[in-house]
């Protein structure tokens, strides 16, 4: 049995074994849609517990987006996990530790799905992000967009090693977005390095790729591993890359969405941490390790009718943890 090419392929594998369920009516992204899943992690038995794919997405403007979003779609549940793993969920661990022992590296194929559409330029300015149905996670806490489940792509200066990792990133106008890359993370080592060597930053931001893809993103693996060749252990086969238009980058060419940052630039601001503490919300501005990455966003490329994926449940389990 061949892997999931892309996570559309995926979607209709979870249809069919009675993991998804299909939204059709209108849903609010910034008021219902993450409360409505959170639902069933409040007593509902696991093996009850689905994925969710929001087909008729609106904000609280009633903007209509043509894009639907899935939520728990990757590691909502065990099951949800072993159909992404494609194996059984005693199966998991060992699969996790075969995939780690015997990468497989990625290869380039001269076109892919995420560039079927580019937007840059004058569209970009206008629209651009905001033209993405990201969910408000936590409605009354957050203080806007947060994307969940981006994975992000960069490259050690040095050694030209590829890092994709999971990061939060906050929508802050149709072409700069914010992102959170923690002391210890790749995307962080990597910009220590280029701006030790005063060079900028590329990164691209994916949204939508093949759950082998994601899982990799969210663990931590050992140095010298690449998640790509991670993620090519775990379905068996080499992950297809795609160069990037605008960037000296490869992603993956199945993605939903890519999001091209010319560089990130230099660490300054708070993004906007707020905390929850004895029922009164606090702002830090000055905690020099939650200050945050902010990015310029110089091109979108995205599949035709993309599918928007937002992460909710468990990240998945290695070496008998949960990272994420």
């Amino acid at each position: 049995m061949s892997y999931y090419r892309d996570v559309r392929e995926y979607l209709k594998t979870l249809e069919e074994n009675g993991k998804l369920v299909r939204v059709s009516r209108a849903i609010n992204k910034d008021t219902e849609m993450h409360p409505l899943v959170r639902l069933q992690y409040r007593g509902l038995p696991e093996e009850d517990r689905k994925a969710f794919l929001f087909e008729n997405v609106t904000d609280v403007n009633s903007r209509k987006f043509d894009m639907p979003v899935a939520i728990a779609c990757y590691a909502g549940t065990t099951d949800i996990y072993a159909i992404g793993m494609q194996c059984k969920k005693d199966e998991i661990y060992g699969k996790w530790t075969h995939a780690q022992a015997h990468p497989i590296e990625p290869i380039t194929v001269s076109s892919g799905a995420c560039q079927e559409r580019t937007i840059e330029g004058t569209e970009l300015e206008q629209k651009g992000l905001d033209m993405l149905p990201v969910p408000i996670s936590t409605p009354g806490f957050d203080n806007g967009p947060y994307t969940t489940s981006s994975h992000f792509v960069s490259r050690d200066p040095e050694t030209g090693q590829y890092n994709m990792g999971n990061y939060r990133g906050q929508i802050k106008a149709t072409d700069r977005m914010g992102c959170f890359a923690g002391n210890f993370s790749g995307l962080r080592a990597h910009w220590n390095k280029c701006r030790a060597l005063k060079k900028p930053l590329e990164v691209a931001c994916v949204i939508g790729v093949p759950p082998n893809l994601s899982y990799a993103a969210v663990a931590r693996i050992a140095p010298g591993l690449n998640e790509y060749g991670v993620a090519g252990g775990i379905s068996g086969e080499p992950v297809e890359l795609v160069q990037c238009k605008t960037l000296d980058l490869r992603v993956p060419a199945h993605s939903e969405i890519v999001r091209s940052v010319r560089r990130i630039s230099r660490l300054h601001g708070p993004r906007g941490n707020w905390f929850l503490r004895r029922c009164q919300l606090y702002y830090d501005a000055e905690k020099p390790d939650l200050r945050r990455f902010f990015e310029s966003v110089s091109a979108e490329r995205e599949q035709q009718n993309p599918r928007h994926r937002h992460r909710r449940g468990r990240a998945p389990a290695v070496g008998g943890r949960r990272h994420g």
